[in-house]
């Protein structure tokens, strides 16, 4: 029994090889390609005492009693399988230089997501990137405090173009980082690197439509019932959610509301920490209802021309329909 040890480079492809046997036996051609396939992968092959390997720049074909079928066909599997190889190499070592975050997504928009807090439920944050090179950051402590802190600045892209580091205005402190992904940031540690940890997943910002953020909505339908204004009704129920604040405010008919949102991949949305006043209406039932709906939708749909906002639950009926207001 001898060992065969691989020695495959640029200049072993025109080579020739034959396995051949003393005892002028049969050889098959999956003996054959098993030595070639030990070689293409770097490994020593065993070869029993009986057969000897020839490599010659000229073919043998009276060297051994393998026929000239087998050692074509052979011949044509090696050549074929080494391109391969070297194109395989080629390519794993020269990645196309311009398919990068920067230009390969379309990363300009805005991301919200609620990152964790150590002394508070959660952190509401909204980062909007601008075409301009401009950013824009709100963050809310929930369940600490309703202050919106807004951050504005410049971003750039790291050396590698997969993320963009935030310089906030008149700020010394250094820059925040962010990987960016497809439709989401990922908040990465001071030294760019991925943050660690049970609730490393968490450290994620997911991108979402601005369709309907910033408009007028009034309330025309609820509960499949159409909304008609009457007598009993203050003012028409509406909704608009402000991407500032990250609130979502109006009118129920009677009373004003007001609460948060957060909007996430998927048109899901979802309401919290809603308050209104405290009047009382001789007809309060589309206030009521609109209050529900607000706290069991969980996703919504808004139609082809931009003008119809629906408030769902799941995949049921629409619990609330809204009219932009032009």
């Amino acid at each position: 029994m001898r060992f065969l040890k691989p020695s495959i480079g640029a200049h072993f492809s025109p080579y020739r090889i034959a396995l051949c046997s003393n005892d002028a036996g049969f050889v098959s051609f999956l003996q054959i390609c098993g030595l070639i396939v030990g070689l293409l992968l770097n490994r020593t092959v065993t070869v029993p005492d009986k057969y000897f390997v020839i490599f010659t720049h000229k073919p043998h074909p009276n060297s051994c009693p393998m026929t000239r079928k087998y050692a074509l066909a052979a011949m044509i599997g090696l050549t074929l399988a080494l391109n391969a190889c070297h194109s395989a190499k080629k390519s794993t070592k020269n990645p196309d230089p311009a398919h990068n975050s920067q230009n390969a997504l379309d990363y300009t928009g805005i991301y919200t997501g609620v990152l964790p807090c150590a002394d508070c439920s959660g952190i509401l944050t909204s980062i909007a990137l601008n075409q301009d090179g401009s950013f824009e950051k709100r963050t809310r402590y929930e369940g600490k405090s309703e202050e919106i802190m807004a951050t504005r600045g410049k971003y750039e892209w790291n050396a590698s173009k997969t993320g963009v580091l935030l310089h906030e205005e008149g700020s010394s402190q250094p820059a925040q980082q962010y990987k960016v992904g497809e439709n989401k940031l990922i908040q990465l540690d001071m030294s760019g690197q991925p943050i660690t940890g049970n609730l490393a997943a968490q450290y994620e910002l997911s991108k979402v439509s601005s369709d309907i953020l910033n408009v007028h909505w009034k309330l025309i339908e609820v509960n499949g019932k159409p909304v008609k204004s009457s007598a009993s009704t203050r003012k028409e129920p509406d909704m608009t959610l402000d991407s500032k604040s990250m609130r979502a405010s109006g009118n129920g008919s009677c009373n004003g509301y007001s609460g948060s949102y957060i909007l996430r991949p998927g048109n899901r949305i979802s309401f919290s920490s809603m308050i209104s006043t405290m009047m009382a209406c001789e007809d309060m039932s589309i206030e009521n209802a609109l209050h529900k709906a607000l706290g069991t939708a969980d996703n919504y749909s808004i139609n082809a021309t931009k003008d119809t906002l629906s408030l769902n639950k799941a995949r049921m009926a629409p619990l609330a329909r809204f009219a932009k207001v032009k």
